[in-house]
């Protein structure tokens, strides 16, 4: 067969080391074989081919020189003489690339690679502001030249690669070029402008730079321009350099407001200004006035009006309480309302208050009063409804603020002569409920109830007083109404002027015959104004001598029972302990049986301290 001719050797854009070889087709070959050869090395076959073309896509290397051979066969199947050509595999390299800048954007053209040309550009992006350390990365894929790289902060600087994809391999033509977009005007004010050395005519004036990310460019200067208010006159003072933020204003007008606008240039360009209002010589303001105040368990709500003589502008109210008590060191809070709520307080407990006004001099005097918390409040409406002969259901109304309920129970006698039994426990519901469930009582024993209402103040729980014991049926509702007061709302207002109504009640169960008795007092800052009607407390004080007889004599029936009972179960060594806490009588037996505590979903099985035992801290 006779020789191929016309072989040609090219790069192929899908690698940087793959080759296409072409040649001329010879008359009466039946096929064709390949070989590349590197320097003097034994040449290495490609493989064979009817066609006049083949891709040697694996097997070279870049860098290399390289001679390819091409054989062709025919019906004899010898081969013929080669036709050989030889192409050196050089890295592909960028020989111009510009950048061409404007404040938010960067255009970047570039000339096509030398040796093979890929398949597609990618370009990978860093910028960082120059006045800041943080910076942002982003890649472009498929991109062309010349091509725009838009959304760069101004005055930023950026590191550019050009990146060449020639199929699932990639050549870096250009790292970290860099470029820095050019500045503009700055589109922040400067942070705080801060007045000190307030004098009668005189002040100082500084103030934080603009903020990295609205400077734009460097800060080459400010503008300072200060304006008698009253007088409506204005100077402007240049200020050169980025870093001098400070100017002492003189020849001022005692007394009086001024506006203080400070304006940031760069390179001649303008930035937004910030203005601030200082008052020169101020003196300590006068006391403040009209100290009033309403009360709950735990916080106490003040509200005053400002002083009389406010002897220029008040910047901040100041807060100081402590129980009445202590001599240690007050509690402090500062607002620029004229109200204030002292929360996590005590209650029942007296506390000093102290409320005074600011200026930018200082403080004036102390208006001081003394206030009490009021007690915690009995519950008002609570109810025992019998579920089965082990289960309860408690509901009680509603108390704001509390943290936590808790419902007592104690068992009053048995059912069975076999074997006397006495129980107490208690369980506790979240004070956002109003009623919970009570099981795994003894179906033997009959049980009294009452509840009470707890508060935590600054981790520590008050318990209140607990309500009349009631058994399952019974309901616990308010029956008296004996006072009425004023108590101060704060809400969002300024100036508070509206009372309400303050309602103190006596409970008595619903299942006691009672006549129900109203003494009405109206209270007028803290004097009684109003009439008691003779007759009705006659009866009622006779109502109530009626009750205590009626419970001495019930008490010592039961003492007597309880002397008999313990004589007789003597052999079950039962041991009575009275807890003070409680105030109720707790029964241990030394039996081998476990006790069983059942759990439900409705309550927190957590064991409090009983009301004695909680710590009330001292200052």
């Amino acid at each position: 067969s006779d020789t191929p001719t016309g072989l040609t050797a090219t790069r192929l854009s899908t690698g940087l080391a793959q080759v296409r070889l072409t040649w001329s087709t010879v008359s009466g070959a039946t096929g064709y074989e390949v070989y590349y050869q590197l320097s003097s090395n034994t040449p290495v076959s490609v493989g064979t081919t009817a066609s006049t073309t083949i891709n040697i896509t694996s097997g070279l290397l870049q860098g290399s020189t390289y001679t390819f051979y091409v054989v062709s066969y025919g019906s004899a199947s010898l081969p013929s003489g080669n036709a050989s050509v030889i192409l050196t595999i050089s890295n592909p390299v960028v020989s111009v690339f510009i950048a061409t800048l404007i404040s938010t954007s960067t255009t970047l053209t570039w000339s096509p690679p030398t040796a093979v040309v890929p398949i597609s550009y990618n370009i990978n992006r860093r910028c960082r502001r120059v006045c800041e350390s943080s910076v942002t990365s982003s890649s472009e894929t498929s991109v062309s030249s010349p091509h725009t790289s838009t959304f760069i902060p101004p005055y930023s600087q950026c590191a550019f690669d050009l990146i060449g994809v020639y199929g699932a391999e990639i050549a870096f033509f250009r790292t970290n070029y860099l470029a820095t977009t050019l500045s503009t005007a700055p589109t922040a004010q400067v942070d705080d402008i801060i007045f000190s050395s307030v004098e009668l005519v005189s002040m100082t004036v500084s103030w934080d730079e603009v903020p990295c990310n609205g400077r734009n460019g460097p800060i080459t200067g400010y503008y300072l321009t200060y304006t008698n208010i009253t007088s409506n006159t204005s100077y402007t003072v240049n200020i050169t350099g980025g870093d001098n933020r400070m100017y002492n204003l003189t020849g001022l007008i005692p007394y009086t407001n001024y506006t203080v606008s400070i304006m940031p240039y760069n390179y001649n360009m303008n930035g937004p200004a910030r203005q601030e209002i200082q008052l020169t010589a101020e003196s300590i303001p006068g006391v403040i006035s009209d100290l009033r105040h309403g009360k709950l368990p735990t916080a106490i709500n003040i509200v005053w009006n400002p002083p009389t003589i406010p002897n220029g502008i008040i910047t901040v109210y100041e807060i100081r309480y402590r129980e009445s008590t202590s001599t240690g060191p007050y509690n402090i809070a500062n607002t620029t309302n004229t109200y204030y709520s002292i929360v996590g307080l005590i209650p029942n407990t007296s506390y000093t208050i102290g409320v005074r006004a600011y200026t930018s001099i200082g403080p004036g005097e102390w208006t001081d009063r003394e206030y009490t918390t009021i007690e915690i409040p009995v519950i008002e409406t609570f109810s025992i409804t019998k579920l089965n002969s082990t289960a309860v259901r408690a509901e009680w109304s509603f108390v704001s603020r509390a943290s936590h309920y808790t419902v007592y129970y104690e068992s009053t006698s048995s059912s069975s002569r076999k074997k006397r039994q006495v129980e107490t426990g208690m369980r506790v519901f979240p004070g956002d409920t109003t009623e919970g469930l009570i099981e795994g009582l003894d179906p033997n024993l009959n049980y009294l109830f009452s509840i009470s209402i707890s508060f935590n103040v600054n981790g520590i729980i008050y318990e209140g007083e607990r309500t009349q014991r009631i058994p399952p049926g019974a309901t616990l509702t308010p029956t008296i109404v004996s006072s009425t007061s004023s108590v101060i709302g704060v809400t969002g207002s300024s100036s508070i002027s509206t009372y309400s109504t303050e309602t103190t009640t006596m409970i008595t169960p619903l299942t006691t015959p009672l006549t129900t008795v109203s003494t009405t007092v109206l209270v007028n800052n803290g004097i009684n104004i109003g009439v008691i009607v003779g007759p009705i407390v006659v009866l009622t004080v006779l109502l109530v001598l009626a009750i205590i007889i009626i419970i001495i004599l019930v008490l010592v029936v039961y003492i007597k029972r309880t002397n008999i009972n313990q004589k007789r179960k003597s052999d079950n060594d039962i041991v009575m302990e009275c807890s003070p806490a409680y105030a109720t009588t707790k029964f241990k037996t030394k039996s081998t049986v476990e006790p069983v505590y059942d759990t439900t979903n409705n309550e927190y099985e957590t064991p409090l301290p009983p009301p004695a035992e909680y710590e009330i801290p001292t200052v």
